[in-house]
């Protein structure tokens, strides 16, 4: 099930993510995230140590947006 959390853009145009789904992801200080960009649509994905990049992109990012059923919003 997709949880919905809020996440703000401080002064250095850094994106905070709050604590509540910082830790539902298990994220800790200097964790790694990919971002996926679209349009207006933003999905950020935590990057575990041994995974690559290049895999994630080319295996599973089209595959798991899709699944997700996002519709444009208005």
């Amino acid at each position: 099930m997709a949880e919905v959390g809020d996440a703000r853009v401080s002064s250095k145009g850094q994106v905070v993510i709050s604590k509540g789904v910082g830790s539902r992801l298990g994220l800790r200080k200097g964790d790694r995230l990919l971002a996926y960009l679209k349009g207006d649509l933003l999905l950020i994905r935590r990057v575990r140590e041994e995974e690559n990049l290049l895999t994630i992109l080319a295996a599973s990012s089209r595959r798991k947006v899709a699944s997700m059923k996002i519709s444009k919003m208005r």
